[in-house]
């Protein structure tokens, strides 16, 4: 691999990152920043279409007060042009009501995830990502994913 593919794949792996970052660590309000123009958000739950959708679907996520998640990055697979980029990875989802610290549980859900990359400018953004719950727990409160099959 070049340095310069090794160096955009490093720069997609770390917008994937930040993008759930966001999502963890803040109450929603910029996690449409890192989406392009008319993007699309998907899980079986809902789909969220552009930007204002999407940054009012995170902002729905601490409408009821307190919640706290943590979404696990792993098994990253980057395809890119230098344009565009394909990012198969693995979502594994902590999650609840409340603030920190919370009793450690087991994880909400597992999911396979396909994102589609795009750059504008300097940066990457998403143009599409789709979540496809996996395993799904009993308990799951998350909007976004829905009840697992009984």
């Amino acid at each position: 691999m070049t340095k310069q593919l090794d160096s955009e794949r490093a720069d997609i792996e770390r917008a994937v990152h930040r993008s759930w970052r966001l999502v963890d660590q803040t109450d929603g309000s910029t996690v449409h920043e890192g989406y392009a123009d008319g993007a699309v958000f998907a899980t079986p739950a809902v789909q969220l279409t552009g930007r204002d959708e999407i940054a009012a679907g995170h902002r729905a996520r601490h409408a009821s007060g307190p919640r706290l998640s943590r979404h696990i990055v792993s098994n990253l697979d980057v395809e890119s042009d230098g344009s565009r980029a394909t990012v198969g990875y693995v979502l594994t989802l902590f999650s609840g009501k409340g603030s920190a610290p919370m009793r450690l549980a087991n994880p909400q859900a597992v999911c396979d995830v396909e994102d589609r990359w795009v750059k504008v400018g300097d940066d990457w953004r998403i143009a599409r990502r789709e979540l496809i719950p996996i395993f799904i727990s009993d308990d799951n409160d998350s909007v976004m994913l829905g009840r697992a099959n009984p």
